[in-house]
């Protein structure tokens, strides 16, 4: 394992609460775990829930320091190692997923099985050339972060948030109580007098511009797993889907009708039902 910085770190992490087994939730680029309360709380009836930070939501974080998501999942290693945690149900959303997977390929004692919602799951040859880049090109040009570097990171109120994002497409399959889960977990006062980003712009185009292959650690995984994906995703495309259906078993893939990226947010009570199936099965 890379030493990543971390010598005399304890990584902090966010404790859901719950009886029973430990379950391990790793969460999605510019979503701490608090905004996925709705979809915890049915699990928490018979486990327990616990959510690594990643470093994007520490205080003292660099994301000069990251090359590639790799050391994301070397953090992993060491929250397990630090708690003793091993044979562990880990299920994680978006980035969350991947971290798990490449974590889980370097110590597979750590987990009994992983459950992926809507993983990034890119073609080798995209994150290959991405990878070869600079990264100021890398964020000039990676779509979706330069998307991130141009969000909108000051507001007057929590309020005028939820009235802004009510109304945007992106969550219109969102209750307002998951908005407001989101807006709890990921946003503080900042010093203008309003508030701002608790996972911050520049954090989140960092991480989409280190995207990391997976494709081969998900072939040499040698502890179960499963993929859910929302028909209509923009993150894994429909012949990535295909191609995962012809390379893996069937039962361990689940499409969700007209759900899209957002998945355990959107969907919470369906999700948190086949995870509870897939733990017990």
């Amino acid at each position: 394992m890379k030493e990543n910085n971390l010598i005399n770190k304890t990584i902090p992490y966010h404790n859901f609460g719950g009886q029973g087994d430990i379950l391990h939730f790793a969460h999605a680029n510019g979503y701490p775990p608090e905004s996925y309360k709705q979809l915890v709380r049915p699990l928490m009836s018979e486990y327990k829930v616990i959510a690594m930070l990643q470093r994007p939501l520490w205080a003292d974080s660099d994301y000069n320091e990251i090359k590639d998501w790799h050391q994301l999942a070397d953090d992993m290693i060491l929250f397990f190692d630090e708690r003793g945690m091993k044979n562990v149900v880990g299920f994680g959303h978006s980035l969350g997923a991947i971290v798990s997977v490449l974590a889980a390929n370097k110590r597979p004692d750590l987990f009994s099985k992983l459950i992926l919602i809507e993983p990034v799951i890119f073609p080798k040859i995209m994150t290959t050339v991405n990878h070869l880049m600079p990264m100021s090109i890398r964020k000039k040009y990676v779509p979706i972060a330069k998307v991130a570097l141009r969000r909108r990171d000051h507001w007057s109120s929590e309020q005028e948030i939820f009235d802004s994002y009510r109304k945007k497409r992106i969550f219109a399959a969102m209750s307002d109580e998951s908005i407001w889960d989101w807006i709890k977990a990921g946003i503080v006062a900042d010093d203008r007098g309003g508030v701002t980003l608790r996972y911050t712009k520049q954090w989140e185009a960092h991480i989409y511009a280190t995207v990391t292959n997976v494709l081969d650690a998900l072939d040499n995984l040698t502890i179960p797993f499963y993929i859910m994906r929302g028909e209509k995703t923009d993150v894994i495309t429909a012949k990535m889907w295909r191609k995962l259906n012809a390379k893996y078993p069937n039962e361990r893939l689940i499409e969700y009708k007209n759900a899209t990226h957002l998945l355990p947010i959107e969907r919470p009570d369906e999700v948190a039902k086949d995870i509870l199936r897939i733990i017990k099965n």
